[in-house]
């Protein structure tokens, strides 16, 4: 470990000792660092240092805006270990050695904040002394190789380019209900380079597709992106994207639950038993027309040219 890197962690240590008092210590800590592991199905399809970077985001939450630390106690300065552990496992990598500053950064603040004076780093003071976290180092299961397409998920969502927004009420009247998949799979934002601009509608994986939608939002072009398109999407999300469109392609024929639909996990994720046959657009749409009898008027070899 660099030197630098190594005072860095020391001096992150007292300051996560000395945050202020109302910053609360509580009973159960959702952050629980002092027992931590990555994921083994991140691990198994985005390696193990990424992992462990998603993981963090997990519990730490985003870090659009600047990361925020909610608590303070043991479970909190956990953390030092866990960086010292993973960093040490994986030197040099950015993800996790920015880690370190951003939260040194976000304790700063916070002790500042309140108006007391930072801890001066005590040049005695050796990180590696302290016990290390109790990491599950136990290898991942074998899985199946994933699809080509899998090479590409993100090991984070952020995407600093754009500031997120609220959902806020849905101005279209009337319609069905928005699918719990969008919400996970999208998500409005602003232009971080121009905050007051109209709201649009980011794919979760902009980061890897570059690929927006204007608010609100389109469904089937959501879907059809999250099932098809994007080469940065989680695999569990692609699969519940394309059962969603089997069951459309099937005009509802595909048993496909709500609970499979709107959980995170491969468990409940339905193989896809339909094969989508692409249909040409003009004709679904000139055929729909039809049924609701707004071309009753048109001769027959008129209403021919239309279709392709």
């Amino acid at each position: 470990m660099q030197p630098n890197l190594k005072d860095r962690l020391a001096e992150l240590r007292q300051y996560l000792k000395a945050l202020p008092s109302n910053i609360p210590i509580p009973k159960e800590s959702t952050y629980n660092f002092s027992n931590f592991s990555p994921d083994l199905d991140w691990t198994a399809e985005i390696g193990e240092a990424a992992a462990v970077n998603r993981e963090l985001e997990v519990r730490f939450g985003s870090r659009a805006g600047g990361l925020k630390i909610v608590e303070r106690g043991p479970e909190t300065e956990a953390v030092v270990d866990v960086l010292e552990t993973w960093i040490k496992k994986y030197p040099g990598d950015i993800l996790l050695e920015k880690w370190t500053y951003d939260i040194l950064e976000a304790a700063r603040g916070l002790i500042l904040a309140a108006g007391n004076t930072l801890p001066v780093l005590d040049v005695e003071v050796d990180s590696t002394k302290h016990k290390p976290v109790n990491v599950n180092n136990h290898q991942p299961e074998k899985r199946k190789k994933v699809q080509k397409l899998d090479t590409h998920i993100l090991s984070t969502f952020d995407d600093d380019r754009y500031l997120t927004a609220d959902e806020g009420e849905d101005a279209r009247k009337g319609g069905a209900k928005m699918h719990p998949l969008l919400r996970k799979i999208s998500k409005p934002c602003h232009l971080a380079s121009d905050p007051t601009a109209t709201k649009i509608v980011r794919c979760i994986a902009s980061r890897g597709c570059n690929v927006t939608w204007p608010w609100p939002r389109a469904r089937q072009h959501i879907m059809k992106h999250t099932a098809h398109e994007c080469p940065s999407m989680a695999k569990e999300w692609r699969k519940e994207a394309r059962e969603y469109m089997a069951s459309q392609a099937t005009g509802g024929k595909a048993k496909v639950t709500e609970a499979a639909l709107d959980s995170d996990s491969n468990e409940n994720v339905l193989p896809l038993e339909v094969t989508e046959r692409p249909m040409k657009k003009a004709r679904m749409e000139f055929n729909d027309l039809r049924s609701q009898q707004l071309f009753h008027h048109l001769p027959d070899h008129l209403s021919n040219e239309i279709l392709p």
